[in-house]
């Protein structure tokens, strides 16, 4: 049994979107996930884009043993809504997951760095009293070779910054390729709008031959009519799926933005580091020995110093709360992949997502207040327990 043209060019389409819903948690993932786990969504990406291909190449072979029925045309579509419907609502939350990650960080960060600012001005406090009763060429011989190598390590993590930063880059521009896919999707898209328009005019000339032949085209009557229903349908499928597209677009572009954002913020973080380190080396630059007033005093210096740093140590427990969010949100991206991925292989057997269900099950692994009011479950508020001891990551 054949397949028609039409047939064949609207199940390989079908295959296409497929291939696309389980290319999308990837690409959100590949740009918001740190930079060890957007090699691993690389990967999945090249899958998608692999399958794709095949699309255009293994589906007729799958079409002459399988032929597709009105039925099944119908359920695809019930499983294509109940994808969109699904992804409508569990994205968002995965993005003001994302944004609440991102408000965390930026107000510890800041608090952070107002505690260092100011043991750099005590220190530098402590430096300038014990500056004139500095002395000895052994000490200076000391002091300069600890410079040195402080030039020398503080040099690696500027290295280090900066290849981050190209790193970033790098993907700033892989997301921006991906652009232009969706702009073949979308152009694929005007092509089956454009089929379809083409099979309901010459469905139309079949239908008006019929009607000339009398009762002898009769039975050709009801084909030609048949033929122009499943162009009128696939013209509108066709529609749906270029406004989906266009939205692709649109959180792409925005997902570039913020990303590009970051980038240049990155930037004039490391310019100014760059500074800071220069200036701290220059001022190491201009110390001497102390005399033992200053000694005393440095070593006061030393424990308030001590007890600022412990504080700050104990700030950055922030960052178990800011993994965790971030595990639960990646576990359950990579959930909706493994079932889109299911759901392809199961075809039409395929069970539709329970979505209120899946919500719920992702609102079970929170762990913080913050996660919970993201639902409305709880008012937003510090989840941190108070510890006198120090943790360290």
């Amino acid at each position: 049994m054949s397949i028609s043209p039409d047939a064949s060019k609207l199940s390989r389409y079908r295959l296409s979107i497929y291939a696309f819903a389980a290319l999308l948690p990837c690409v959100v993932l590949w740009v918001l996930a740190p930079l060890w786990l957007a090699g691993v969504c690389s990967v999945l990406v090249v899958m998608s884009v692999l399958l794709l291909w095949r699309s255009e190449n293994a589906l007729p072979t799958i079409l002459d043993e399988a032929p597709a029925t009105t039925d099944h045309e119908a359920l695809f579509e019930s499983q294509l809504q109940n994808y969109q419907a699904a992804l409508q609502e569990i994205l968002p939350i995965w993005i003001q997951l994302q944004d609440l990650v991102a408000d965390q960080v930026k107000e510890n960060v800041e608090e952070l760095v107002g505690r260092f600012d100011g043991i750099f001005h005590r220190l530098q406090s402590s430096i300038e009293s014990s500056n004139q009763a500095v002395g000895g060429i052994q000490g200076d011989q000391g002091i300069s070779k600890m410079i040195e190598n402080a030039d020398n390590q503080l040099g690696g993590i500027i290295d280090v910054l900066r290849n981050g930063i190209t790193n970033r880059n790098t993907i700033v521009s892989d997301v921006s390729g991906l652009s232009e896919i969706t702009e073949e999707l979308k152009e694929m898209s005007a092509e089956v709008a454009s089929i379809a328009e083409q099979t309901n005019l010459l469905a139309l000339n079949a239908a008006i031959e019929a009607a000339r032949a009398g009762d002898q085209g009769r039975g050709f009557a009801v084909v030609a009519d048949e033929v122009r229903t499943l162009s009128t349908r696939s013209g509108e499928a066709g529609e749906r799926i270029s406004k989906r597209i266009e939205q692709v677009n649109k959180m792409l572009a925005d997902t570039l933005s913020r990303t590009e954002q970051l980038s240049h913020e990155d930037d004039k973080k490391m310019a100014n580091a760059q500074a800071i380190i220069e200036s701290v080396i220059d001022q190491f630059n201009s110390v001497g020995s102390s005399s033992l007033e200053a000694a005393q005093n440095l070593k006061n210096m030393s424990e308030e110093i001590s007890e600022d740093v412990k504080s700050v140590l104990t700030g950055l427990q922030f960052q178990d709360r800011v993994t965790q969010i971030l595990g639960h949100t990646t576990d359950d991206i990579k959930k909706l992949n493994a079932v889109v991925a299911e759901h392809q292989q199961q075809g039409v057997n395929a069970q539709p997502i329970n979505v209120e269900h899946w919500l719920k099950a992702l609102s079970s692994t929170y762990t913080t207040l913050e996660q919970a009011g993201v639902h409305g479950e709880a008012e937003q508020g510090e989840s941190e327990s108070k510890d006198d001891g120090l943790t360290y990551f």
